[in-house]
């Protein structure tokens, strides 16, 4: 997937050091939901292939983004760092998902 391989080329360009799933940063956060997660990890592994993204901290903790139909990288996107952002879709949805990764 060339959106992915994109992104690819920018992470070895920007170098991040570390990656942030916050679900406040969430398009279409519902701010009543009692559930805040506010996860970092130190890489990224990014598969155009398989159309999967996975955030880990040393094969210990992770979250993988799978069904990756759209992604680009957005330097200095947010006062927190860089974003990358994914459009996810699966067999059965009609709108793909959009989940927003900081890169710092």
């Amino acid at each position: 997937m060339k959106s992915l391989m994109k992104v690819q080329e920018s992470l070895a360009e920007h170098k991040p050091k570390r990656f942030i799933f916050w679900t406040e940063n969430q398009p279409g956060d519902n701010l009543a939901d009692p559930c805040r997660l506010q996860l970092s990890f130190t890489e990224i592994v990014v598969s155009p292939p398989t159309g999967q993204v996975c955030l880990r901290n040393n094969d210990k903790n992770s979250i993988y983004f799978v069904g990756v139909e759209d992604a680009w990288y957005d330097k200095d996107a947010s006062p927190l760092g860089d974003v990358i952002t994914l459009l996810c879709t699966v067999d059965g949805q009609e709108m793909p998902q959009v989940y927003r990764i900081i890169a710092q």
